[in-house]
């Protein structure tokens, strides 16, 4: 998909600071935030809640019209932080519509913040300044990373197979001779089979295996794509999720 990106300068950015939001981001992750739409169900949110910026997923109370809860997320399941009582005021919460992956910037010291503010522009800006437009999701493969109709922003193609080192455990798009995978890109090293996996985190998906053989067989047909980021409302962000 080769349409243009929304206008990144209209939404604010912070980085993530806490491990409140995995697997959909993690810590050093930049979060684009938007400054007119309102929180949804489960939807990612940024607000200021005991005594602290939270960066969580938004969720009702029951039939309360009163008080919403946020929720943190962690992998490890011993990190997981305690959901945290708000009122529900919509205009206290910024709603996350994407998530940029770390780049060459710093991350954040441990502080009871959930965010911190984006100090290293530059480093974001020149990220942000590769991308080739956008790249619509199609089914469940990779929830709850991405999910069907958001859209992942897209870097240039990798220009060959040595190249491909480089994205290791990196989020990918693969050109598998017309067969198009979001998928993890894991190698071993020279030789040895390209392996895809599945972002499903429910392991719903197994992993997709390129031999060197059929690496050679494709040719110019398999290509590669790095993600930088995904969206998760459409473009340009006029729309609640």
């Amino acid at each position: 998909d080769d349409r243009a990106l929304p206008d990144i300068g209209s939404l604010e950015v912070l980085i993530l600071a806490a491990a409140t939001l995995e697997p959909a981001a993690q810590i050093g992750d930049v979060l684009l935030l938007s400054p007119t739409l309102s929180p949804t169900e489960n939807s990612l949110v940024v607000c200021h809640a005991d005594g602290a910026w939270r960066a969580r997923r938004f969720g009702s109370l029951g039939t309360s019209a009163e008080h919403a809860v946020l929720v943190a997320n962690a992998v490890n399941p011993r990190e997981i932080r305690h959901p945290i009582l708000v009122e529900k005021r919509l205009e206290r919460f910024r709603k996350i519509v994407g998530i940029v992956y770390r780049g060459n910037w710093s991350v954040p010291a441990v502080t009871e913040d959930e965010t911190a503010a984006m100090t290293e522009a530059a480093a974001f800006d020149k990220l942000i300044s590769l991308s080739i437009g956008r790249i619509q999701v199609f089914g469940d493969s990779a929830e709850p990373v991405a999910l069907q109709g958001q859209y992942l922003i897209s870097a240039p193609q990798v220009p060959n197979l040595q190249d491909l080192l480089e994205y290791d455990g990196r989020p990918i798009v693969a050109d598998l001779g017309g067969r198009v995978l979001f998928k993890r890109l894991r190698l071993t090293r020279q030789g040895r089979p390209i392996v895809l996996e599945s972002l499903d985190a429910a392991g719903r998906h197994p992993p997709v295996i390129v031999s060197p053989e059929e690496a050679v067989a494709l040719g110019d047909r398999l290509k590669f794509w790095p993600v930088i980021g995904v969206l998760f409302d459409s473009p340009p962000f006029n729309a609640a999720h």
